[in-house]
């Protein structure tokens, strides 16, 4: 089943056209289809880059490593002398 398409307009300098032009005949295919082939790769490029290999960005990796921490340096303060990490869980789990 075909994907639904937008119309999306746009107007370039005339050199860039006749490059667009060029390449495109040079590839044997119409502009437009160099145009929507050019942007996808660019675009799946671009969105690659945004996020990290967990599929989130930057920040929001960077967030969780920092409750992260938080959580284990509270966990270290109130960490009963004695008893293991294991038997922590345990209990909490009883």
């Amino acid at each position: 089943m075909p994907m639904s398409s937008q119309l999306l307009q746009l107007k370039v300098n005339p050199s860039l056209k006749k490059d667009l032009s060029e390449i495109a005949e040079y590839k044997g295919i119409p502009v437009t289809s160099y145009i929507k082939l050019t942007l996808t790769e660019v675009v799946r490029k671009e969105k690659k880059a945004m996020f990290t290999l967990n599929g989130l960005t930057e920040a929001e990796e960077l967030e969780i490593l920092r409750r992260e921490k938080e959580a284990l340096a509270e966990l270290r303060k109130s960490k009963p002398k004695g008893k293991t990490g294991h038997q922590i869980l345990r209990e909490l789990n009883a």
